[in-house]
């Protein structure tokens, strides 16, 4: 039997060029050898190397979280552009 760990890296790569963040952390999830495959794709790079973020205090906290221990993928962003939230637009004039 046959297992996605076993397909070669290009094919892991062409994998997670298609997934969204959230897919690719969860993938990680599924086994240690996947995580270290899927950390060394090379498309990986073009999830993490800008993220956005808005300045709220849930999304500061998730950025927070993301970045606070080794290994994690937030420890892989390379450029971090932080978003202000208008909620009251009268002195914006």
């Amino acid at each position: 039997m046959s297992t996605i760990e076993q397909c070669p890296a290009e094919a892991n790569d062409t994998i997670v060029s298609f997934l969204n963040l959230r897919d690719i952390c969860n993938l990680r999830l599924t086994s240690r050898g996947l995580a270290l495959r899927v950390s060394a794709a090379p498309s990986l790079g073009a999830h993490l190397e800008q993220r956005q973020v808005d300045v709220t205090e849930r999304s500061l906290r998730a950025v927070a979280e993301a970045t606070a221990k080794p290994g994690r993928l937030g420890c892989f962003i390379d450029d971090l552009v932080l978003v202000g939230v208008v909620n009251n637009t009268k002195f914006l004039t």
